[in-house]
């Protein structure tokens, strides 16, 4: 069904909610349904005097509202986290005390069942790997749910070949004895991910050439995948510590989490929150969607209640249809209260 827009003769504010943006223009009434499809969503465009949080929080506000109105699955049923990390003993970077912090916070702060695996180099790092991705696909996955994974350490993008090396040290030739290299292609172990799994995907990278991978593979799917990266394309990333992509990012999900409480918040807002961060912004971090899906992004939120609980609560029945709506507003915003009546 085609487009249809109503134009009214008088300028005003006008509000997108599916953008979560207020812009100056002339005012209009856009009402867009159809069948699901990937397409480019629209750019928040800001009224003067309108921040990007108070849009956020806007669009946050219209989603639940909307989402208890129309009887849709507001957020996951579940999300589970894997980290991966080296072994202590071969981890050049030693990253044990960051990993824990973030275990702790994502387990204790969120309520996400979280596993670590410690890749060591007595076996080929590459099996254990391989071997520990599809055991958490296997164990969490599912239509309505989201897996994150979780890498720190050494990496290195092969142009050529097209695929990220994870590595314990950067001098990859001294192997012991009765050892194996400590690495691993981070591509395909991740295929039981972007291949097999039917939940969304975040992987987050703190490692150099993360970005990489963006330009690696671009695929259609109906579901969402993104990569938070800890830096841009052809770019290296400071070690752990003050510095490091991993404190800015406990720090930014610490913030969102103490000022979102039980509501969700983007990857996007997630991604600002960690290149704001006084170490960070000489080096700043992306978030790359890897299949063609512009029409919605990934959101974090606490889990509520146990998980026996949300698949009772949770409603089975997939969208079908998307509505886009502007209305015209003689105020440059809205409270929650507003909003909520207006959906």
């Amino acid at each position: 069904m085609a487009m249809q827009e109503v134009k009214h003769p008088i300028g005003g504010k006008v509000v997108n909610f599916t953008g979560a943006a207020l812009v100056q223009d002339e005012a209009q009434a856009v009402l867009d349904y159809e069948r699901p499809r990937s397409y480019e969503e629209p750019q928040p465009i800001c009224a003067a005097g309108i921040t990007a949080e108070e849009n956020s929080r806007m669009r946050m506000c219209w989603n639940k509202a909307m989402c208890g109105e129309m009887k849709i699955p507001e957020g996951y049923q579940n999300i589970a986290v894997l980290i991966v990390k080296w072994n202590n003993e071969i981890d050049q970077l030693n990253s044990a005390a960051e990993v824990e912090d973030l275990q702790q916070l994502f387990s204790k702060g969120f309520k996400y069942p979280t596993e670590v695996i410690n890749l060591h180099n007595i076996t080929k790092p590459q099996l254990q790997l391989s071997q520990a991705v599809l055991h958490f696909v296997c164990k969490y996955d599912g239509p309505h749910n989201l897996l994150i994974v979780y890498y720190t350490g050494h990496a290195q993008y092969h142009e050529t070949k097209e695929f990220l090396e994870l590595f314990a040290n950067d001098t990859k030739t001294d192997v012991p004895e009765n050892r194996y290299p400590a690495s691993a292609n981070w591509d395909n172990a991740e295929k039981p991910l972007s291949i097999d799994a039917e939940s969304d995907v975040l992987a987050i990278l703190d490692t150099c050439f993360a970005s990489n991978l963006y330009k690696n593979r671009q695929q259609d799917d109906l579901r969402v995948y993104e990569i938070l990266a800890a830096t841009g394309h052809d770019k290296v990333t400071a070690g752990p510590g003050p510095k490091s992509f991993t404190t800015a990012l406990i720090s930014a999900l610490k913030e969102l989490l103490d000022e979102c409480g039980d509501l969700p918040f983007l990857t996007k807002q997630l991604c600002d929150k960690i290149n704001l961060h006084p170490m960070r912004r000489k080096s700043q971090s992306h978030v790359w969607p890897m299949f063609k899906r512009y029409d919605r992004s990934i959101q974090l939120a606490p889990l509520q209640r146990t998980l026996a609980e949300r698949k009772e609560e949770f409603n089975y029945d997939r969208t079908r249809g998307v509505l886009s709506l502007r209305l015209p507003l003689t105020v440059e915003f809205l409270t929650d209260q507003q909003i909520s009546t207006l959906a």
